[in-house]
């Protein structure tokens, strides 16, 4: 059995079909990383990781076939796709851009010298049950390169919340039902593989997504008023 027979076998163990153009760039580049004494199954697994950081788009074959209208699909066949979009959907867009502004820079605007703060501004102890925080929840888009469905978090998923990269790559286990191209993911239908993808960061960053909703509602022209 020849390389590329060998790490096609490797990537069929992983329901994974990759496209021929890109098969034999990544193993070209891979071999040219790798000395002449190291085995096909290292061949196979770099040429792994560098599927894990591709664009699915350009890599693999896309497998799933969910119309967008159904109103429910059982889907029986597994499904690679990637993580292109994270969004908080129990939070306002408005207080998720202040969060990530308060990570990203130091705002001090908010800040009182204790000093200064007048009597009747200080917090008064709060007694009685104090409702928890609920925790937020996301919806998180994923596209095989073709077809993209929208899902949410049942439980959780080991390496799959609010941080994981986009262009991460994640294996959708079967059967597994979709409504109108939303899923549920669980820790049964659902493995986490790892990776990232640069393509996907600039034009799906939540951050970026944010900013855009923002802009976009500030240069929103207000409705007219007529005059009695």
């Amino acid at each position: 059995m020849n390389e590329i027979a060998n790490v096609r076998a490797f990537f069929n163990e992983r329901h994974i079909t990759l496209n021929s153009e890109w098969e034999d760039d990544a193993i070209g580049y891979v071999k040219s990383q790798l000395r002449n004494g190291d085995d096909i199954l290292k061949l196979s697994k770099s040429v792994f990781v560098q599927w894990l950081n591709s664009d699915l788009r350009e890599s693999t074959q896309p497998t799933l076939n969910v119309p967008a209208n159904a109103t429910g699909i059982t889907v029986v066949k597994p499904a690679l796709v990637q993580l292109t979009s994270i969004l908080n959907i129990s939070e306002s867009a408005y207080s998720q851009y202040r969060s990530k502004i308060m990570d990203l820079t130091e705002d001090n605007s908010e800040f009182r010298d204790p000093s200064e703060t007048s009597h009747e501004q200080v917090e008064k102890p709060k007694y009685g049950n104090i409702q928890p925080k609920k925790p937020p929840m996301y919806m998180y888009k994923l596209s095989d390169g073709n077809i993209t469905l929208k899902a949410v978090i049942a439980e959780t998923i080991n390496g799959l919340d609010c941080n994981t990269p986009i262009g991460a790559k994640l294996l959708l286990i079967p059967k597994f039902l979709c409504r109108y191209r939303v899923l549920k993911l669980t820790s049964q239908n659902c493995q986490f593989l790892g990776g990232y993808n640069e393509q996907c960061i600039d034009k799906d960053d939540p951050l970026s997504k944010l900013l855009n909703r923002i802009e976009n509602t500030e240069n929103r022209q207000p409705p007219l008023i007529s005059q009695p």
